[in-house]
């Protein structure tokens, strides 16, 4: 008789860094504690959320810099007034420069203090802004809190070069209070739009759109290797509630189904990797799979495994490896089960729905 073990293999799949970004919603009220006081597993949440804290950490729980996560929102600056408490959050992902993708960022602005909206790699900068001479290439929006009437879109290259430039300032028309914000990033045109949505409930109705901010002097940067993340953050107390991204490009069949979570990682700790997860027809990373994984019997002396998988793997390939004796004189031997029998191992596939 036949020993079996079972796998999934992925071909042509990359890790989430290097894969097209994908869409995914993230409900900021989910968290609790803050960035620092709770780490090293609040990172490791926020990860697993498809977001990552961009913050100095000094260390310990005093360090002024953390963000807190609160039944309210996540809040931002409410440990150190004004520059100094500025901090961000941002995506997992690092390549949103190259898919076109529409971001959106409900906040409470309670006073007229500033939140800030980008593209890059949401890096604390010169006083505290976003990758503002760090290098690092951005565009952001900026409701800013030192000109109350001002809403101020910058784009951010290299210190000193002519990329590192104030695009201007437009009037709000709302200062504070519930604002929805959105980014439109098309890389065919290299061009961000910002809008906003002041009574923000139900779908997004731009009450007011700003000028198109050209960044093809720094599309270059982000394709070169300057992360391209999206990000948000503020100060004195700003509280965001949720964020959200939409890509255009839909990328392979597994990104549809995982987001930001990688292949061959277990996100909910069920012993099953995302991977397999998603061929043995799982709804989402976070399902536990265990009852899914293939039932041992017999037929006619012989070993079988049953189990359901998804009709579609993509380019993702999946392997059963055999051997006699738990591969101590004879090598595991692998068969593709979507390609069929090798030797005496034979595949039944039965077509069903929603799962073969």
């Amino acid at each position: 008789m036949k020993i079996l073990k079972f796998a999934a293999i992925t071909a042509s799949i990359v890790s989430a860094a290097q894969a097209a970004p994908t869409s995914f919603s993230n409900n900021l009220i989910g968290f609790t504690g803050t960035s620092q006081s709770n780490y090293p597993a609040q990172p490791f949440t926020l990860i697993g959320s498809g977001l990552n804290a961009s913050f100095v950490w000094d260390g310990g729980d005093g360090a002024y810099e953390k963000i807190a996560f609160t039944p309210s929102g996540t809040v931002f600056g409410s440990f150190n007034a004004g520059d100094s408490g500025r901090n961000f959050l941002r995506t997992n992902a690092v390549n949103h420069a190259t898919v076109p993708f529409t971001a959106y960022v409900t906040v409470n602005r309670t006073t007229q203090e500033s939140i800030f909206f980008g593209l890059g790699t949401g890096a604390r900068g010169a006083f505290g802004q976003p990758d503002v001479d760090t290098g690092n290439a951005s565009a952001y929006l900026e409701l800013q809190g030192g000109f109350p009437n001002g809403s101020r879109r910058v784009v951010g290259g290299i210190p000193g070069a002519a990329t590192n430039n104030e695009v201007g300032y437009t009037a709000m028309d709302t200062l504070t209070g519930p604002m929805r914000l959105r980014m439109d990033y098309d890389p065919t045109a290299q061009t961000v739009v910002y809008s906003i949505d002041y009574s923000p409930s139900g779908a997004f109705v731009a009450d007011q759109t700003f000028d198109s901010v050209d960044v093809s002097s720094i599309t270059s940067e982000w394709t070169g290797g300057d992360a391209s993340s999206i990000f948000f953050g503020g100060e004195d107390g700003m509280t965001f509630t949720d964020f959200s991204v939409v890509v255009t490009t839909a990328g392979t069949l597994y990104q549809q189904w995982a987001g930001s979570s990688a292949f061959d990682v277990d996100t909910n700790g069920d012993g099953v990797t995302n991977g397999l997860a998603w061929i043995l027809g799982a709804t989402d990373p976070n399902e536990n799979v265990t009852e899914r994984l293939p039932k041992p019997g017999t037929e006619a002396g012989f070993l079988t495994l049953s189990f359901q998988r998804i009709p579609d793997t993509g380019t993702a390939d999946l392997w059963v490896e055999f051997s006699n004796d738990l591969g101590i004189s004879d090598p595991w031997a692998a068969v593709n089960v979507l390609d069929g029998p090798l030797g005496t191992v034979v595949v039944t596939d039965t077509p069903g729905s929603p799962r073969n």
